[in-house]
């Protein structure tokens, strides 16, 4: 969700962009972030928090409302090679 953008989170963006030629970022929406972690989550507003990602030096372009699960069909339209995600155990 890229909520409260931090070193952490760019960091993380860095190592996954090594690992191609360019960097296409997803930010999932409020109403999904908030199904994900909880009705007190996002705290930033989806807006900000795609100003936040778009800002990287490490980010070529962001995804605003993308989806959790990617399709082949998705990732085919979107000519991407490679997937790298920063998951974190909701449990």
């Amino acid at each position: 969700t890229f909520d409260l953008f931090h070193a952490g989170h760019v960091e993380a963006l860095r190592e996954a962009r090594a690992l191609g030629d360019f960097l296409l970022v997803g930010v999932l929406s409020d109403d999904h972030s908030r199904a994900l972690c909880g009705e007190s989550r996002p705290i930033l507003t989806l807006t900000e928090r795609v100003l936040g990602v778009a800002g990287c030096r490490y980010v070529d372009d962001v995804v605003i409302d993308s989806p959790w699960d990617l399709s082949a069909d998705a990732l085919s339209a979107m000519d991407v090679d490679v997937v790298a995600a920063l998951r974190v155990d909701l449990d």
